[in-house]
């Protein structure tokens, strides 16, 4: 099962990028005077639906459990740290990235790992992620283990394993993992280059000299122990001693749970390079594993991902087809006469291609040139009815793209693009899910490693930067750390023992919404809107933060309107207040203004 996505992941990928004949068609259509002509309908319709992420971004916001202030603190402090680490790995473009890859073939993955000091995040392709094949869900929840994988040189391979030379010329032998038995049969037989040649060459490819190396992170159930640290942490173990030694009857001992550990294998073939216990347990019930899916379609038969272009790709291969036969039939003509009728064949054929030929024929003789104007006709009719299948396959409509159509009414070209944007609401949802699933990780992963004092910077919304710590030591007067009645080091911002909930929040990314704002503003005087006009309930509606220069100025003048308006109300409530006085008659909505004794001065009595 997992060849079969193998393969059509690959064409997939193909296809959105243009590469939409084999080397056997190419040949075939050469040999028959035909042109492997490509018109891409599918790359634009993709890269459409994908850009709505660009403009979007959603943030992580963690809740703690507890109302307590100290735990409230806490959960800011991991919701800005956390907020750090996306901004130094851009992880709004990364997740953008992943989801046009899920939409490509079906199937996309977002990998943490630790790295020196701080948290990476990175998106493999989807066709170097090894995943279980009898997992049928859709989240991949129940999965024995995912592994990556990458090429390495002789070379890399000695300065990443020193110490294992014997290792090295097995994996780099000819043989490596050619009729073997694998350490793990989940992991495919290998892929280099071209990605569909490692079934004749195993995990060793010569041509590249380069060797696969599968890092693969597995699950084994395991009993676990929970107990109170000395500094009022709970803490999770395998080992039965350390939870013994570190706990004590009176923070009521340590308890006994089920779940899983998290291993990870590092192996080419038959060839080990490492296997050890994975030091970040993101998960002791659950034995999370580091790498999330994002996946878009699973079949409910076979469980095989698949993507939009799954339903595109025949109408794009006849499109393809029809407009290789449009060309040819533009510039050939076909020539029915008498057997007599010219003196020289060959000739005649080189004058018919020429748009100036000149033809002798025999007087008498019947010659007519035909050019194919039916067939021309009915090709070009053919080709709108299958961009219409594209596009009602993909369900991205022309008029979702900008592209000029048929639709001539606003409301028939609205319903089609508000058509485009409903369809996508459920992958937008699964993309909400793997972001949420792998914050959880990420957070989980960062109260392991950050365990001490940190000091890092934020950007909000504003752009403005934000200096923020973590597990920092409360100070007494005389400048020694503040200790609890146990003797541990009172801390602010204590990050390590949280619990937490995990929520979404939607706002715009400082690198986009001023270009964002600028592109929506031009749109809308383009079609006549006037700026002046513009209220800062109207920006705001429009995704511009408050924060923005322009919202501000707009407020600013909107305010001084108000301003205005109310000094010109007041204004001419007071002559209408002294017209009143002056002609005897009432103000509407209030009292009438009292008389003069002797009548209205200046009134002929």
């Amino acid at each position: 099962m997992y060849c079969a996505f193998f393969d059509e992941a690959a064409e997939a990928f193909d296809f959105d990028e243009g590469k939409q004949w084999t080397e056997e068609e190419e040949d075939d259509l050469r040999a028959n005077g035909l042109v492997p002509y490509v018109s891409n309908q599918i790359q634009p319709r993709i890269d459409n639906v994908s850009g709505s992420e660009v403009l979007t971004r959603t943030r992580l916001k963690f809740d703690a459990r507890s109302m307590s202030e100290t735990a409230l603190s806490s959960a800011d402090a991991l919701t800005d740290l956390i907020l750090y680490l996306q901004e130094n790995n851009s992880s709004s473009s990364k997740w953008s990235q992943a989801m046009r890859k899920a939409r490509v073939c079906g199937l996309a993955w977002h990998h943490i790992l630790p790295n020196n000091d701080t948290i990476e995040e990175e998106i493999p392709s989807s066709l170097d992620v090894v995943y279980d094949p009898l997992d049928m869900t859709m989240g991949f929840t129940n999965s024995r283990g995912r592994g990556l994988i990458g090429w390495y040189t002789r070379d890399e391979l000695l300065r990443k394993y020193p110490g294992k030379v014997a290792e090295v010329d097995a994996a780099t032998s000819s043989h490596n993992g050619i009729g073997g038995i694998y350490t793990n049969m989940m992991a495919p037989k290998g892929v280099t280059s071209s990605r569909m040649t490692f079934s004749r060459c195993g995990y060793f490819d010569k041509s590249s000299k380069k060797v696969m190396l599968v890092r693969f992170y597995y699950r084994v159930p395991k009993a676990f122990y929970t107990y109170l640290s000395k500094e009022n942490l709970i803490v999770n173990t395998f080992y039965k001693a350390e939870a013994e030694k570190e706990s004590s009857k009176k923070r009521g001992g340590y308890s006994k749970n089920d779940g899983y550990q998290l291993r990870c294998c590092v192996f080419s073939g038959s060839v080990v390079f490492d296997e050890f216990e994975y030091p970040y347990q993101l998960d002791y019930y659950r034995g999370a594993i580091p790498l999330t899916p994002i996946c878009l379609k699973r079949e409910e038969n076979t469980g095989i991902p698949y993507g939009m272009v799954r339903a595109a790709k025949d109408d794009q291969k006849l499109y393809n087809k029809k407009m290789s036969k449009l060309n040819w039939y533009l510039s050939s003509r076909q020539v029915i006469m008498d057997s007599n009728a010219v003196d020289d064949v060959d000739n005649l054929a080189a004058e018919v291609a020429r748009p100036d030929g000149i033809i002798m024929k025999r007087r008498g003789a019947d010659l007519a040139i035909q050019k194919n104007l039916d067939e021309i006709a009915s090709h070009y009719q053919s080709l709108d009815i299958h961009v219409r299948n594209i596009e009602r396959n993909m369900a991205v409509f022309d008029e979702a793209t900008g592209a000029e159509t048929n639709a001539t009414s606003g409301r028939a070209i609205q319903l089609r693009k508000s058509g485009s944007q409903t369809t996508q609401a459920l992958p937008i949802d699964l993309l909400r899910l793997a972001k949420r699933e792998a914050g959880r990780k990420m957070a989980q992963m960062a109260q392991m490693k950050f365990d001490d004092r940190m000091v890092f910077t934020i950007r909000g919304s504003d752009g403005k930067p934000q200096q923020r710590a973590i597990n920092a030591p409360v100070e007494e007067a005389d400048g020694k750390p503040k200790k609890d009645p146990d003797g541990n080091i009172v801390r602010q911002a204590d990050i390590r023992g949280l619990n937490f909930d995990v929520t979404l929040e939607e706002a715009p990314d400082v690198a986009t919404i001023n270009e964002d704002a600028k592109q929506r503003l031009a749109d809308m005087i383009s079609q006549g809107a006037n700026v002046q006009s513009l209220t800062p309930g109207m920006l705001k509606t429009l995704g511009i933060p408050e924060e923005n220069e322009l919202y501000q100025e707009i407020s600013q003048g909107f305010q001084q309107k108000i301003q205005q308006a109310d000094a010109i109300l007041k204004e001419n409530e007071g002559l209408k207040a002294q017209l009143a006085k002056l002609t005897g008659q009432q103000i509407q909505g209030g009292n009438a203004p009292s008389m003069p004794a002797g009548g209205v001065p200046g009134n002929v009595q």
